[in-house]
Formats: structure tokens, sequence, C-alpha cells
């Protein structure tokens, strides 16, 4: 039987080496948070405003993750009574591979797992790096999305998908209500839910794929059309649509729902005819469809990597290389790159940008703002580093920009690469340790922690 470690703090603190960044004032003041799962995110009241999730309230330790390199192993998410979910893959037995669904209440103790098998001879990680590794949200009622790509023959309850992309709603519990199976030649790289439990999925799209429309594309070369697609709470067909002009090659990172339930895009593009480099985007569609807005960044090379609400407005991050031009100022990012966080308002205006020294690869918002996940090795040169120390690295921005907190989590980057930040203002976070290179592919723990105010 798989046993958890896991380590909870009982007596006293235990501080892990925080510093508080100069020059921050106090939390701006905002609304209240509400009490959904991963839905828009608010900042309190600087009167109700908790400090900085300085603690290790506890860590979990899952051995046997398959260890994916500098690609995510593994998704969080949290729901309205503080606990966490995580979707992770594994190696188990020796020559098993499995999808789990892990669900830890806020102490950390297990609550239920559900384990998908995951068919060795199909769909291996090296093929699979297209189209990333599944994604999963929690909806205001507390259930469960997950979607990606998957072996044919994998079970979520009800017998085989039948298909290699799926969306799939599962209660609480874990009890599946749903899934749709869609197409072979279908990336999913992100969900997202609005409030009325609609779901959204975002990725690249390949040869003559019908996600419930029709056949939208007729690619020469699959896995370059980005795509978004909607469907109701039950999972009943909405629309889908193309991302990009025709000849671009567009890769959707993430996307989450706004304010008014429309969806925010982000991702990087190379535009048919214009030249060889990527360059970011972040784009705007209402909730029936249309289009609203669009931003690119051609004088750079890079992307944005993920994308959340705070309040109304809306907040990517991502880094890049070559300059990037925002509200009419000029950011360097020098040739090696720059993480960046980039705001935006509700209609499209850009309203502040700051840059980071090292790439960011995630964020979420909370009590105190922004909580970004970047990495940033000893070598980076002050004043540029505003983590430092080690390369896996969490800071807290104001909703200002304002630089308010950062602590190193351990010296490689993957220790954490995504989190959600509570309204608690605990954060949560998956990551791998203790990788092992002593077979193929490689493995290592998933690394699930819980941090908390001092």
């Amino acid at each position: 039987m798989r046993r958890l470690r896991t380590k909870t703090v009982t007596l006293g603190v235990v501080l892990l080496g925080w510093v508080v960044l100069s020059g921050c004032g106090q939390p701006e003041e905002g609304v209240a948070p509400e009490t959904h799962g991963d839905d828009v995110g608010r900042p309190m009241a600087s009167q109700e405003a908790v400090g900085p999730p300085s603690v290790r309230a506890w860590q979990v330790l899952d051995p046997g993750l398959i260890y994916r390199g500098n690609t995510r192993s593994s998704r969080i998410a949290r729901d309205s009574a503080g606990n966490v979910l995580t979707l992770a893959s594994y190696w188990r037995n020796g020559s098993e591979r499995t999808l789990e669904l892990l669900k830890l209440n806020p102490s950390g103790q297990e609550l239920w797992r559900k384990v998908f098998a995951w068919p060795v001879a199909q769909l291996q990680p090296a093929e699979s790096d297209f189209y990333s590794f599944p994604d999963l949200v929690v909806d205001a009622s507390d259930n469960i999305l997950l979607a990606g790509h998957a072996p044919e023959t994998m079970d979520l309850g009800d017998g085989a998908l039948g298909k290699r992309s799926f969306v799939a709603k599962f209660s609480p519990a874990g009890t599946l209500l749903w899934k749709n199976a869609l197409c072979d030649e279908l990336g999913i790289r992100a969900v997202a839910v609005d409030s009325q439990g609609a779901v959204w999925l975002g990725g690249q799209v390949g040869l003559n794929c019908n996600v419930g429309g029709g056949v939208r594309w007729l690619l020469d070369v699959p896995g370059w059309q980005g795509y978004i697609a909607k469907f109701d709470a039950n999972g009943d067909y909405v629309f889908d649509r193309a991302i990009g002009g025709k000849g671009d090659r567009v890769e959707v990172m993430d996307l989450k729902t706004s304010s008014d339930d429309g969806i925010v895009v982000v991702g990087w593009r190379y535009v048919f005819n214009r030249g060889p480099d990527r360059v970011a985007f972040v784009s705007k569609f209402a909730r029936n469809g249309p289009h609203r807005w669009f931003h690119e960044y051609p004088e750079a090379t890079g992307g944005f990597h993920s994308v959340a609400a705070l309040g109304d407005d809306i907040v990517a991050v991502g880094s890049y290389s070559g300059t990037v031009r925002f509200k009419g100022q000029d950011y360097p990012g020098g040739i090696w790159g720059r993480g960046n966080i980039a705001v935006y308002s509700l209609t499209g205006e850009e309203r502040w940008m700051t840059l980071l020294g090292g790439w960011v690869k995630d964020v979420s918002t909370g009590p105190l703002g922004i909580a970004v996940l970047g990495a940033c090795d000893a070598t980076c040169p002050p004043p540029e580093v505003q983590f430092g120390g080690t390369d896996g690295v969490l800071g807290l921005y104001s909703p200002t920009g304002s630089r308010l907190w950062g602590v190193g989590l351990g010296p490689f980057h993957g220790v954490a690469s995504e989190l959600t930040y509570h309204p608690t203002g605990e954060v949560s976070l998956t990551g791998n340790v203790d990788v092992d290179t002593s077979s193929t592919p490689f493995s290592a723990k998933q690394s699930i922690q819980r941090l908390r105010p001092q």
C-alpha cells in the first residue's frame, strides 16, 4: 500500500528564510474575497488583510511521480472549504502508468484518491509534449473539472474514452458526473469555469478535428492552430473558434474567466510571413464568443505562460527577450530574457507592467494581490533579482505592482510549478523533489505544501 509522507508543523513555527522586500506599501483597498473555489480573486480590504505566507504548515511527498523536466508534472486547485486537489501522473508497481486525482483536507490529510490506468503502450510522455499535461479547475459548487489528452482506452468511471482528448466533471466526492470524449488531434492545455458552471477549453487543434460544431480547421501540419471551446454546466457543446489567422502558428498556454464571465486567453504565436520568432499575446472574448480585444508584443521574443483575474483586472505572466513596449514605455528583457507581470483592465487597457529577474511560470490572486512563481538562480545580478537566493521562488505583489515579499523555495525551479492563493492568505503549491534518474522516464516525488501567514 502506498503511504504519503506528511510533514506537519505542530510546535512553534517554521520560517522559510523569507525576506521582506524594501519599498513595500500597504495592500490596496478592495473587495473581500468570496468563498468559491478557483474563481475570480479579489484583494481584501486593507484592515482585513493578512500577512505573507511565511510559515510552512505542512508538506506531503508522494513518490512515483513521472518527471517531465521543465514542463509541469502536476496541477493544483482549491475548493471553498480550503481543500486542495492535485492531478499528476505516476509510475506504480514498477511499470504501470496512472493519472491520479488526489484530494487533501486543509491539514494535508488524504480525503480520497481517484486512480485512472494509463496503458504504457499508448501516448508515452515524449509524445504528449505538444499536448501538455491535463488541467483541472474547481467550480463554485466545488465540482471538479478535468480536461486533457489521454489514451482512448482510459476509463474515468463509465468505460473507455474512445478518443484521446476529453473534458470531464466530478462531484466533490470524486464521482464522475459526465464526460465528453472529443477528437484525437486536440491538445488541451487549460480548462476554466465561469460563475454559471460553464466550461472553457483552450489549446491547439490538429487535422480535421470536430469538437462539437463541425470541422473548423483544415491544416497541413497538426498541432499549431490555437482554439477555444465552450460547454455548458451539463457538458453540452456551446461553441468553438480559432485563435489567430490562417497560416499563423498559435499556442494557447492558459485561459481564465473574467469578472463578466468572458474568457481571457494567453500564449504565443508565430505570425505567417512576418518572422520566425514567437511573440506574446493576450486576447479576450465575450461569454457568447465575439472577440473583444487583443494585445501582442512583436518587438520581443517570448510569451505569456499563465493568466488570472484580480477583481475586474487581468494579470498575465511570462517571460521574453528583446523589448516590450507597454503603455508607451519600453521594458528591455535583455538577451537572456526576463520574467514579467502585465496587468490589463477588463476592457483591455494596459494598466502596469513590472519585470522580474527570471522566468515567471504561474500566477494566482488573493488577499494581498498577486502571487507569482518564478525561477531565478543566484547569478541574477541585483537589482534585477526581485526574489533572490534559490531557483524556485514565490513572490507577492500588490494590485498596483508594489513588491511586497519573496521567498526561495528550493534549489531547482521544479520544486514548485503551480500554485493557488487562498482567501485566508495561505498558498498551496505543487512541484517535484528528489528526482530519480536511474530509470527512464525519470521519476520524482510530488511535493504538495501549504504555506500560511505567521
